[in-house]
């Protein structure tokens, strides 16, 4: 089958002054069949296996409308001390040719931190991350086309990172 993808890419990175830093992604993407087709599979309606025509015009499965990513991070070089919050956002997901299921759109916010101590031939990092803070329930990944119709694998919750990060040089 035929296909076309259409799309536009922005970015934009700063240093606003007094620490903080900001960085900010945005993806948009328009990705359909141009052409239809035939194929022996499940549809919508029936779970048997039937030979049946997806439409021109129907998205491709596993390619979101839109992607977003924003980050804001505040560093104290003195102190080795960062901290950020981001935010990620995807777009609905279909997950089939014939577009009937799909996975709802979704936003995220992360939070992390970072302290980082150097000597001569040593350095130590201590960092923390906070993923997901709100405790969202949503689709965290999706299997195109899946002949049991099990498509949607669900994101962890709240999740903790800690971590301790010791380099020595020779």
């Amino acid at each position: 089958s035929t296909t076309r993808r259409q799309g536009a890419e922005l970015s934009a990175e700063s240093y606003l002054g007094a620490g903080f830093e900001a960085y900010l992604a945005y993806t948009w993407l328009d990705a359909q069949f141009t052409q239809g087709f035939t194929t022996n599979s499940t549809n919508c309606i029936s779970t048997t296996a039937s030979t049946v025509t997806v439409p021109s015009g129907n998205k491709l499965p596993g390619a979101p409308g839109y992607t977003l990513y924003g980050e804001l991070v505040w560093r104290h070089p003195a102190s080795g001390f960062h901290a950020g919050a981001e935010v990620r956002a995807n777009g609905k997901i279909y997950v089939n040719d014939f577009n009937c299921a799909s996975a709802d759109p979704y936003t995220v916010a992360n939070l992390s931190a970072r302290f980082e101590q150097r000597g001569k031939k040593w350095r130590l990092t201590e960092f923390a991350r906070i993923d997901n803070i709100t405790d969202r329930q949503y689709i965290g990944s999706v299997i195109i086309a899946d002949s049991n119709n099990r498509f949607f694998e669900p994101s962890p919750g709240r999740n903790y990172l800690l971590g301790l990060n010791a380099q020595l040089s020779f």
